[in-house]
C-alpha cells in the first residue's frame, strides 16, 4: 500500500491480522499517531511508515515484536523517545528525527557486553586501537589484519552512502 496518496489516520484494527509479516505504508499522506495496536502483530518483519505526516511518539507497544527485522519511521513528525524494546531491530531507520532510546531503559555501561569485550581491565574505558580492530575483524573477517581508521571509515561511508 506504499506510495498510494492515502490520507486518514493508521487503522487500528491492523492490529487484528495476526499473520501479518509486512506492513508497507511508506509514501502516503498518512496522519496521526501510530496505533500502539500494531504491537499486536507477532509475525510482524518489516514495518514500514516513512515519508507520511504521522505525529506522536513511538508506541512502547512496538518493543513487543520480537521477530521485528525492519523498521523505518523517518520523514515524519514522530517526538518522544524510542522505546527500548526496539534497540535490537536488525535495520532501524528514523531518519532525521533526532531521538534517543528512552531514558532509563539504555543498559548501565556495566551491564554492556560491548563494553565488556573491550573493557578487560575493568576501568570503564576502551582503547580506541582495540575498537578499530575489532571493526576491521566485523568488516572484513580477517583477525589480526591491522586496518587503519581511514580504511574502517571509507568503509562505513561506501555502505552509508553507496560509493
Amino acid at each position: 500500500l506504499h506510495d498510494n496518496k492515502l490520507t486518514g489516520s493508521i487503522p487500528p484494527e491492523l492490529g487484528n491480522l495476526a499473520n501479518l509479516e509486512k506492513l508497507s505504508l511508506s509514501r502516503n499522506k498518512l496522519t496521526g499517531s501510530i496505533p500502539p495496536e500494531l504491537g499486536n502483530l507477532a509475525n510482524l518483519r518489516y514495518l514500514y511508515l516513512s515519508d507520511n505526516k504521522l505525529s506522536g511518539s513511538i508506541p512502547s507497544e512496538l518493543g513487543n515484536l520480537a521477530n521485528l527485522a525492519i523498521l523505518y519511521l523517518d520523514d515524519n513528525q514522530l517526538t518522544g523517545c524510542i522505546p527500548a524494546g526496539l534497540r535490537d531491530v536488525a535495520d532501524i531507520d528514523l531518519g532525521q528525527l533526532g531521538l534517543d532510546f528512552c531514558e532509563g531503559e539504555e543498559p548501565a555501561p556495566a551491564d554492556d557486553p560491548l563494553l565488556d569485550r573491550f573493557d578487560t581491565n575493568n576501568s570503564g574505558e576502551i582503547e580506541k586501537d582495540e575498537v578499530l580492530q575489532a571493526i576491521s575483524d566485523y568488516l572484513f573477517g580477517v583477525e589480526g589484519v591491522v586496518v587503519t581508521k581511514d580504511d574502517v571509515l571509507a568503509v562505513i561511508r561506501l555502505y552509508l552512502f553507496g560509493g
